[in-house]
């Protein structure tokens, strides 16, 4: 499932838990409830929106374009994240 994210907040948290971010991975089976965290990744946008990092805060990993990141990594609008 893909769907797209607007960054327009100074952070912007993505996970599973609907009380802790501003994106939800819905998460309906055991397996995905095991991969993605509450509180999964976070984004911070740069003061002249220019650019954005995204900084991975769950236990099994963050993946940009299908490679995972180590803590953090900056990224562009068409990248594609887990």
């Amino acid at each position: 499932m893909v769907f797209y994210c607007s960054f327009t907040r100074p952070v912007t948290f993505i996970g599973r838990n609907p009380d802790q971010v501003d994106y939800v991975i819905s998460s309906k089976n055991f397996v995905q409830n095991a991969i993605i965290s509450r509180r999964h990744a976070r984004v911070v946008r740069s003061v002249d929106s220019s650019s954005f990092r995204i900084h991975d805060d769950s236990r099994n990993g963050v993946f940009v374009n299908n490679v995972k990141i180590a803590g953090e990594i900056k990224f562009t609008n068409w990248d594609l994240y887990a």
